[in-house]
């Protein structure tokens, strides 16, 4: 086999390879490269090789991130809860590690990041040290509606019929305004919680690049005309994942976020997806991960992988008094100036 460095959006034969690999994710598309690359400029290189008849047998594509805040990294990939290889052996892991230890030392990056929704023991091997801070919650769909509704937890009921009692209304976004509307909820959660929104950019991308391809959806929930939350999903293969959530505190007591989430199990459960993903979150988050599971999410651990390891400021995440620092600044910050903030700081967090 033969070693390629190719660009996804112009060679045809990835998506297909994507499709047909077992762990193919809505990341590996090239529909997702176009959505980093058009948001954050960084440098896209997807590795891979081709047998003798000139079809793709693995695969891992990454992205060189510089920043002058937070070093010189590859990752794959960027915004992805997860990435993993596409191989069928370790052979073929082993000659695109090869491949991509030596454009580390090219580019002088501080590590390399690999996130995968599975275990890969070679990595360990190949000296990549593996960090589990992260699990997702997947629910099955593969039961009748009414068998799934009232395996809720007790207080998911609850909340669900206190929305339905106060008319929160949802609806399908239809435009660019809809998108808005969500990054502006978006920017009052991440205050809320200390941390700085992802820039308004990169909602527009998805919403562009990916709606019109079936592959996402954004569903805003409203009161008395005024819209008060927003779920963003993504949907690929058979899962349909809770990618982004937002909404005005000020209405929590109307719990729509409850009402989305609902309503999107509903929709992934009508067009036959097999697994609704909770989404990412940190183990250390036992409220959400709490709240996950009532609505019968099983949890499943992510592997990070970093070679030789992760450091800088990039470990602010897993130091108390650092992340409590950066929160308390954040929290501190006028919604206007976070989302200005957050568009021009967030790319060197990616």
């Amino acid at each position: 086999m033969r070693f390629e460095n190719i660009d996804p959006s112009k060679d045809l034969a990835w998506d297909r390879f994507v499709l047909e690999s077992q762990l193919g994710s809505i990341y590996h598309l090239s529909s997702w490269k176009e959505v980093i690359s058009k948001t954050f400029g960084a440098e896209p290189f997807y590795f891979v090789l081709r047998d003798e008849n000139d079809s793709i047998r693995a695969g891992l594509p990454f992205f060189f991130v510089k920043s002058r805040f937070t070093g010189k990294r590859l990752v794959s990939l960027p915004m992805a809860s997860f990435c993993d290889p596409l191989i069928d052996n370790t052979s073929a892991l082993d000659e695109l590690l090869n491949v991509i230890l030596q454009k580390s030392m090219e580019f002088d990056t501080s590590y390399i990041e690999i996130k995968t929704l599975n275990e890969l023991k070679f990595l360990n091997e190949r000296n990549f040290k593996c960090h589990m801070d992260y699990q997702t919650h997947i629910l099955a769909l593969d039961m009748d509606l009414g068998v799934i509704e009232k395996s809720f937890h007790t207080n998911v009921k609850r909340c669900l019929k206190k929305a339905k009692g106060n008319n929160v209304i949802v609806r399908e976004a239809a435009n660019n305004e809809d998108v808005k509307l969500f990054f502006k909820l978006h920017v009052l959660t991440r205050e809320k919680h200390g941390l700085l929104p992802q820039p308004l950019s990169f909602f527009k991308n998805m919403w562009e690049i990916l709606y019109p391809k079936a592959l996402c959806s954004l569903l805003l929930a409203s009161y008395e005309n005024r819209t008060i939350a927003g779920a963003f999903f993504l949907k690929f293969k058979d899962t349909f994942y809770y990618e982004y959530g937002a909404w005005d505190e000020k209405f929590h007591k109307l719990y729509p976020t409850h009402i989305l989430l609902w309503e999107g199990i509903k929709i992934a459960h009508g067009e036959k997806y097999k697994f609704f993903d909770f989404g990412r979150s940190s183990v250390e988050n036992e409220g959400l991960n709490v709240f996950k599971e009532k609505w019968g999410g099983h949890a499943k651990h992510l592997y990070y992988y970093y070679y030789p390891d992760i450091g800088g400021v990039a470990l602010a995440k897993t130091n108390e008094k650092k992340y409590s620092l950066i929160k308390q600044v954040n929290r501190h910050m006028p919604s206007p100036i976070m989302g200005i903030v957050g568009g021009y700081l967030y790319k060197h967090f990616i």
